[in-house]
């Protein structure tokens, strides 16, 4: 079983402050047309699917920041009086990114405004990481196999990593620009997921696809917060809701019925992949702020994988219902090698620099001498299905793993400058392959 609990307090002061990991900023100057400075001057950062506001005012340098916003698209409108309304639509901040936005202000009466509607340039003059991001419409986009993406395999978040430059191996040992595996940061919603059994942990990561609003991955140049990374730092968003109430279902399906068989198999192996659930979010709704939007918002997603297997089909030994009551008669046969099997309790000195001991009469080991620990274990052994001492069992094991996550994100605004979020993941493997020798004799464990 996986628990990770992530709670997330973020709380931004009108200045700029250094909060959540996957937090992004707005930052620049603010001009007149002459190219002067444009001191005290009002910039308003507006969510487009929540209508949250974030607000600033610019320095006597002409230069203000924006920090603390989550990711996604946002409005920006400046003002000042003796000069028009600036609107500048469609500005997106990424994970942990930071937009350099220049606004220029034109004479006017402020009533008049200036609407700007293509999209903002994604300048990074601010910052040296070299980063790239997945947004939640690339994962409707592109395909996600869901035929081994976890460790008990189903669609994994994680795979889109291999779409940065520099990122190879698989989801479970990643490098970054030949960094060594497992020397990544991992995050989701700022909080590290490093454990004491090594730095990496993407076993903790039990987010469906569907849960994931965008990731960002930073392979170069990030920034001192990070200074004990090796290779890269991977970061998710657990999405929240917006204004709106937004759900979905779904089914992937894999079955060996679509499938067709072999040209030399006599009939199609078992291969049964089903993963569904579904997703919700919205507003909760409570007392109105004073501008009429919601304060609360909130989000969840469940998501089941079950995956079945044909038998293994490998062939390997294991002791006769003979042997494990202490007869080894067989062992003397010519056929077997005339192993003889002597009592470990006789062992005395030869009188010649070594030692003796006397032989078990007819192979056979009695039942007084077995130990309560042995008997036990006997116990467990499954019975040959085939003739013969070795290569006298062929598996029929069933491989089976069935995959649970579940993840909540609440998110609540105080005021505009003021907010708090929570995010709880749930995640429970519970995979059995189709291993050689039934459990507990070997690990079933599919890797």
């Amino acid at each position: 079983m996986r628990w990770t609990l992530i709670v997330v307090i973020a709380a931004a002061a009108t200045k700029l402050v250094m909060g959540q990991a996957e937090r992004g900023s707005i930052r620049g100057t603010i001009q007149d047309a002459s190219g002067a400075v444009t001191p005290l001057a009002r910039i308003t950062a507006i969510h487009a699917a929540t209508a949250v506001r974030s607000f600033t005012v610019s320095t006597e340098a002409g230069v203000y920041s924006i920090p603390q916003l989550s990711p996604g698209t946002y409005t920006i409108e400046a003002e000042k009086a003796g000069f028009k309304r600036l609107v500048r639509r469609n500005v997106y901040v990424e994970v942990a990114g930071v937009v350099s936005l220049d606004l220029v202000l034109e004479v006017g009466e402020i009533t008049q405004s200036v609407t700007v509607t293509e999209a903002a340039p994604q300048l990074k003059a601010d910052t040296s990481d070299v980063n790239t991001s997945v947004n939640a419409r690339t994962y409707m986009d592109l395909p996600l196999s869901i035929e081994g993406g976890g460790v008990a395999g189903g669609r994994n978040p994680g795979a889109f990593v291999f779409l940065v430059p520099g990122v190879v191996g698989n989801t479970f040992n990643t490098s970054t620009n030949g960094s060594q595996v497992f020397s990544e940061e991992i995050q989701i919603d700022g909080i590290s997921l490093q454990t004491a059994v090594h730095t990496m942990a993407r076993q903790e990561l039990s987010l469906s696809p569907d849960a994931v609003q965008e990731f960002s991955v930073s392979t170069h140049g990030y920034t001192a917060e990070y200074g004990a990374v090796q290779g890269g730092v991977q970061r998710y968003t657990v999405r929240s809701g917006t204004n709106e109430f937004h759900g979905n279902v779904y089914e992937y399906l894999r079955n060996d019925k679509l499938d067709t068989r072999g040209f030399f198999v006599p009939r199609r192996s078992i291969n049964k992949k089903n993963e569904f659930g579904g997703s919700i979010g919205g507003p909760i709704i409570l007392p109105r702020l004073y501008d009429g939007r919601n304060r609360s918002f909130f989000f969840g997603n469940g998501n089941l994988f079950k995956f079945r297997s044909g038998p293994a089909n490998s062939l390997g030994s294991v002791p006769p219902p003979a042997f494990i009551q202490g007869d080894l008669s067989a062992l003397l046969l010519p056929e077997n090698g005339r192993i003889q099997i002597y009592d470990p309790a006789t062992t005395r000195p030869d009188g010649q620099g070594g030692f003796v001991r006397d032989p078990f009469a007819g192979n056979i080991i009695p039942q007084n001498r077995f130990s309560s620990v042995s008997r036990k274990i006997n116990a467990f052994f499954p019975a040959p299905n085939r003739p013969g001492l070795v290569n006298n069992f062929i598996s029929s094991e069933i491989g089976r793993a069935d995959t649970e996550t579940a993840a909540v994100k609440i998110d609540h605004l105080f005021s505009s400058n003021h907010r708090i979020s929570g995010t709880f993941n749930w995640g429970e493997n519970t995979p059995r392959g189709a291993a050689q020798y039934p459990f507990p004799f070997q690990p079933t464990f599919p890797f």
